[in-house]
């Protein structure tokens, strides 16, 4: 089930705007759980447990900034996507360095809320999409979004996951998984790696790596280079 939170101060605004994203959803055959947070506090509380898919966050909110809180989000290494909210425009242009999926001016229009929605959808699915490692033994179906990297040694794939310590692996090509997921959200940096654009968290240009969330740092080669930064600052400014 998609998760769904509001965060903003007014009342009244907040649950307007709760109805709007749910129907939204529903339009598309979907029941989300939409939950509303008055404060930045009572969202900052909720996170750690929740791990909300999806949050509208207000710029202003009597207790705290919301470029604060979407500092904190991001910091969490949260999956979040955030959609801004705010009744002062000029404020929009300094959010880009938190990988909003969209801005929705007060009072919120509709067609924005809908707009936004389903940006977040056309992600959503994306990860949601599930890899299988085939081996003699047995099928294992693991969803994208749990993948950090694969990487190639010899004639074996190593699939790198979130929240697990060893790698589970297969005998496979590189360049046949990276074909298969040509759509989803996934980098090639080298001949040897290829990793999900959101585990990483920027290029170190000096040094020709790409940082990840967790710490690692995986070699990006010359040939891929260019081509790396683009498509990683593309999906910064999704």
């Amino acid at each position: 089930m998609v998760s769904a939170f509001i965060c903003d101060d007014d009342g009244l605004l907040a649950e307007q705007l709760a109805a709007q994203v749910e129907a939204c959803f529903q339009a598309r055959g979907i029941a989300p759980s939409v939950r509303i947070c008055n404060s930045g506090a009572e969202l900052r509380a909720l996170l750690p447990e929740c791990k909300p898919d999806l949050i509208f966050l207000d710029l202003s909110l009597k207790d705290e900034d919301g470029y604060r809180l979407a500092e904190e989000i991001r910091a969490q290494r949260l999956r979040a996507e955030i959609v801004f909210v705010t009744s002062h425009p000029e404020r929009m242009p300094a959010a880009f360095s938190y990988r909003p999926i969209g801005f929705i001016a007060k009072p919120a229009d509709a067609k924005d809320i809908d707009a936004a929605v389903n940006r977040f959808l056309l992600f959503y699915w994306n990860m949601e999409t599930s890899y299988c490692i085939r081996t003699r033994e047995q099928s294992v179906q693991v969803p994208l979004r749990d993948i950090l990297y694969f990487e190639s040694s010899g004639h074996r794939v190593f699939i790198h996951l979130e929240n697990r310590p060893e790698p589970l692996s297969q005998t496979r090509r590189l360049d046949e998984i990276a074909a298969e997921l040509e759509d989803r959200a996934f980098l090639r940096i080298h001949k040897s790696f290829l990793v999900r654009a959101d585990a990483i968290s920027h290029i170190d240009r000096s040094n020709l790596r790409a940082m990840l969330k967790n710490g690692t740092g995986l070699p990006i080669s010359r040939r891929y280079y260019s081509q790396v930064l683009e498509q990683f600052i593309h999906y910064q400014l999704r």
